[in-house]
């Protein structure tokens, strides 16, 4: 799934995320970079925050499908602690 410039693969340019439901991809992302791939402290924070955003009246209804998406992703993925290697 693909949605603004954080959410999906490819976010390599780093740019500015367009709404909440990209900034919690960014806010994903860059825990993973922090803790390592499949980190379930990364993976509960964008369940709890998808979980918000589709209950929101305030978020457009393109931006709630998306969220559940996401949400229904991560509930079904098992997180995998895969701890990032010190350098």
């Amino acid at each position: 799934m693909f949605h603004g410039n954080w959410c999906g693969a490819g976010d390599a340019d780093r740019a500015s995320p367009i709404d909440a439901l990209d900034r919690a991809c960014r806010a994903h992302d860059l825990c993973y970079e922090r803790h390592g791939r499949g980190a379930c402290l990364c993976d509960k924070a964008i369940l709890e925050t998808t979980a918000t955003l589709v209950k929101s009246p305030e978020v457009p209804e393109a931006v709630r499908s998306k969220a559940a998406t996401v949400n229904s992703l991560f509930s079904a993925a098992l997180c995998t602690e895969t701890a990032k290697i010190p350098r």
